[in-house]
């Protein structure tokens, strides 16, 4: 190649349909990288290993490239692997793979990580049999999955250790530690309900997640956040930006945390009927405000609920009940009960999932007697992912509280919850009415027609610009759930009901569409 380096480069760019000077730029650069190589050893190395001037090229022009192949002295077509995906549904949870970086080449090659595709000495046998040890032009996972599983999914290296015979050239086998595949890791995730999940947000131009999760094992049939990538695209440095800039790496599902609004207050309410603070028939009067006007307010203030038994309460999800019900659980034993149904702590067998926080007079100081107020309607400093929600939401609707499962391998595990059927019924119907009754703040939201049990949430996050984070969570059909929903819309105008409400009954067509199709 070095000696008619112009010539075969032409060629190899007309058989290929590239651009010649780009290919003779490329060439440049790698030779360039060659020459400035102080270490021996690295420049044999970079000398001996293959360089890719053109990739993608195609099956008909690979043909070609090998038909003449004798008029390309150093040329050679190889194949590679490499990742196929299935859009920006499914990017903030796939992640990507790209090029090890130089900080990371820096810190493998400190670890004696980086190794030849060819010849290495043999005092580096043992480390390469028994390390994870990189080629230094090989792709690594970056983000999420890819990053998370990158071990299992790369799988190791295959070494051999051999003597070579210097006067015939011959050699022999010593040693041998053959290659293995990387692992095949299967998901619970629904294809087509990820990419409706990820529609119904993105049409809408909402951005915020969607969770489906199946009650009876916890199973996350689809976990969408939106804006997102296009995996296949996102190593291209103009995508990239456009991609930081619009906030598209962060996943909302789990890898984000927000106050959740009045989707607590169904928990809250089994904590005080399982008390015996409160009985189905205790009725509480709503003023519109607690005990000051300037403070604690029910959101319909300036008008008011007037008296609620807790149903009703949580059909029109009415502050002042709940600022009651807390003052009578007490901050800490409230969080108690909020952590048996699995908040502040991870939700799912997912690596980045976060636990969020569930403030109580232990963790924060000092601790004021308002602060439970706020935790019972979902704000102050409590925190939690859309996940967590789903799994608190699985409690309601089974009594028991599952390990939401992403990956198929991991067995179903739950734990009791500890509350009597009869306190859940009540909480249940509660959040039916939310959906039915007259009062329900997701009467009118289309999850009538799937017999949704549901609780709307608007946890405010600017007052002065009015913009809160929308909730919606619950479970379908009523009677026999069979899929756990939650949509979180972040910073609009609108309420729970009227902005994440839509977007869940959405949802829930594609999810009963998919189902009676395949019982047919």
């Amino acid at each position: 190649l070095l000696s008619e380096t112009e010539k075969t480069l032409a060629l190899a760019a007309q058989l290929t349909g590239q651009n010649p000077d780009k290919l003779m730029s490329r060439y440049a650069r790698f030779r360039q990288k060659i020459i400035n190589c102080k270490n021996a050893y690295e420049r044999r190395h970079l000398m001996s290993s293959p360089y890719v001037l053109a990739e993608r090229i195609g099956r008909f022009a690979a043909m070609l490239v090998e038909v003449e192949s004798w008029r390309l002295p150093g040329v050679c077509v190889v194949e590679k692997k490499r990742r196929r995906y299935a859009g920006e549904a499914f990017g903030t949870l796939t992640g990507y793979m790209r090029l090890i970086n130089a900080e990371e080449a820096k810190r493998l090659r400190a670890e004696r990580r980086i190794i030849s595709r060819g010849y290495n000495p043999p005092s580096t046998y043992e480390r390469i049999a028994s390390a994870d040890c990189y080629f230094w032009d090989e792709k690594v996972g970056a983000f999420r999955l890819e990053a998370a599983l990158e071990t299992r999914l790369r799988g190791r290296k295959g070494v051999r250790l051999l003597e070579r015979d210097i006067e015939d050239g011959g050699y022999r086998i010593l040693s041998e530690v053959r290659a293995r595949q990387g692992e095949d890791v299967r998901l619970n995730i629904d294809a087509d309900l990820q990419k409706a999940a990820y529609e119904a947000l993105k049409k809408r131009g909402c951005r915020g997640a969607v969770v489906l999760v199946d009650p009876n094992d916890g199973a996350i049939l689809a976990m969408a956040s939106y804006p997102s990538f296009d995996p296949a695209r996102i190593t291209s440095p103009g995508y990239y930006r456009e991609v930081m800039e619009r906030g598209g790496l962060m996943e909302r599902c789990g890898g984000a945390c927000y106050p959740p609004g009045s989707t607590v207050k169904p928990l809250v309410a089994a904590a005080a009927l399982a008390e015996r603070l409160i009985t189905a028939q205790t009725t509480i009067n709503c003023r519109g405000y607690y005990r000051s006007k300037k403070a604690f307010r029910c959101w319909v203030y300036p008008n008011a609920h007037g008296p609620l038994n807790v149903t009703a309460a949580i059909e029109r999800s009415c502050n002042v009940f709940f600022f009651d019900v807390a003052e009578r659980l007490g901050g800490a034993r409230l969080a108690r009960w909020l952590a048996r149904f699995g908040l502040g702590e991870k939700p799912a067998d997912i690596p980045w999932s976060r636990r969020g926080f569930l403030p109580s007079p232990s963790n924060t100081h000092p601790w004021y007697r308002g602060y439970a107020r706020l935790v019972a309607i979902g704000q102050g400093q409590l925190l939690a992912s859309p996940l967590q929600i789903a799994r608190a939401m699985c409690a309601i609707a089974t009594g028991r509280l599952p390990l939401l499962r992403l990956f198929s391998k991991t067995p179903p595990q739950s734990r009791p919850l500890g509350i009597p059927q009869s306190v859940l019924n009540v909480v249940r119907y509660g959040m039916r009415l939310v959906v039915e009754g007259e009062h329900g703040t997701a009467h009118r939201t289309g999850l009538s027609a799937f017999c949704a049990a549901a609780k709307t949430g608007t946890a405010e996050v600017s007052k002065k610009r009015r913009l809160n984070h929308a909730w919606i969570a619950g479970f379908a059909p009523y009677d026999a759930p069979r899929v756990v929903f939650v949509v979180l819309v972040e910073r609009v105008r609108g309420h729970g009901g009227q902005v994440a409400g839509p977007i869940a009954a959405e949802v829930l067509k594609a999810f009963f569409g998919e189902r009676k199709r395949a019982e047919r």
